[in-house]
This record gives C-alpha cells, structure tokens and sequence, in this order.
C-alpha cells in the first residue's frame, strides 16, 4: 500500500474514537491491563444488539450481531462481560487458563466518518498504538469485507509484559514482569454512510499459526451493516 495522505484537521473526538480506542488493544489485549488515564471516555452512543449466546454444540460457531457489523467466532471463545479496554463493541476471549495471553478478539465501531479510507488507516498508525516501544508492522494487504469500500488487514507484532496474569500497561512495567511476545491482525473497513469498524485478533507470537486458521474464518465472516 503507498503512502498514506495527510491527517485532516480540526479532527473532533467522535471522529477518532474507532481509530484511537481499537489501536490501543495492543496496549490492553486481555484482562484487565492496569489503568492509566490516557484513554478518552467515549462518546454515548446507541445501545448495541446483545450478542448470541455461545453455542453449546462444538461445531456450531458463535455469532455477533451488532448495529455495524457483524461476524462469526469459534465456539469454545467466550465474550468478556466487562471488556478491558474502553468503548468498545465486543471483546472475545479464546481460553480461561492464561487470561492475559489468551487468543483475543477487540472490536470498535462507529458510523458518520467523511473522510478517506486512508485518512482513517493513518488515524490508526497515529494513535496509540505508535507509541508501543518496540511495535513492528509486518505487512499490509487489502482484503475483502463485505459491505466495505475498502478494508485493510495489518499484521503486527510486540511486547505485552504480565504481572500474576495479569497485562500489565507499558508505563506500569517494573523488574519481574513477563514479557510476552504478541502478535495481532488489525482489520480496517469502512463501507457506504462512513461505517467503519477495527477488528483486533491476537495470541502470543509462538502460538499465532495455531490461531490463524480462526482469525482468518473471522476475518471471512465478518460483515458491515448499511
């Protein structure tokens, strides 16, 4: 993909909520990351449909039914009640054993953005998630989402540390800490009307390829509303 364009100004908070509160999952990726006042209190906004409840047959995938989009997520993933990370639609965690290193699923909607779809890739790559210390972007490729103009899948790597199971936020870090080496895709969209989305999928680099065949079954479900 080439160079992005320019950021546009004066950019209001609601305009930035899906890019800067979805690019800080790699900061807070699973259970209860400490807090630490930097992230924005999103706006209000319209209460989102209630997700199905997780199948009791193992084949038969979850599904999440929002007002912006919607996809399809293993059936042994289970939705986190009180998401760790602020003003987001849905967070899905693949296991209980390791909370803060287990596959996770982050997403963030909103609807009403004018600008470019590569206005909001760089609003993505100017948040947050640019000041994690030792990031490093692996790729990016177009891909398809249906019912978006234009979608794109980065693949992205680094350093979350753990305290008693726990994530632990960059400034928090202190001797003792474990650091776990996170790898992520981070799905942007945005369709017709401004409806955009930020699907963030993680797992712990050494045991992303067991991951990937279900984030990538994610990422073929994964559907935005008119």
């Amino acid at each position: 993909m080439g160079a992005v364009v320019e950021v546009p100004r004066p950019m209001s908070p609601g305009r930035l909520r899906v890019a800067l509160v979805a690019s800080a999952v790699l900061l807070c990726l699973s259970m209860a990351c400490a807090e630490t006042g930097s992230q924005p209190a999103p706006p209000d906004r319209p209460a989102v449909p209630a997700t199905s409840d997780p199948p009791s047959s193992g084949s038969r995938p979850g599904r999440y039914e929002g007002r912006n989009f919607s996809f399809e997520y293993p059936p042994q993933w289970s939705v986190v009640e009180e998401p760790t990370v602020p003003g987001v639609d849905i967070q899905i965690r693949g296991g209980k054993e390791r909370p803060a290193v287990d596959p996770t699923l982050t997403a963030v909607s909103d609807r009403g953005f004018k600008e470019s779809f590569e206005s909001l890739v760089n609003l993505f790559e100017l948040g947050p998630i640019s000041v994690v210390p030792d990031r490093e972007v692996l790729g990016r490729r177009p891909i398809r989402v249906e019912g978006a103009q234009d979608a794109l899948l980065i693949d992205q790597r680094a350093t979350q540390y753990v305290r008693d199971g726990r994530a632990v936020a960059p400034e928090e870090v202190r001797d003792g800490d474990e650091p776990v080496t996170l790898r992520q895709w981070t799905v942007l969209a945005l369709g017709p009307g401004g409806v955009n989305v930020n699907v963030a999928m993680a797992a712990p680099a050494e045991e992303f390829r067991a991951s990937r065949p279900e984030f990538q079954r994610i990422v073929g479900s994964l559907r935005l509303r008119p």
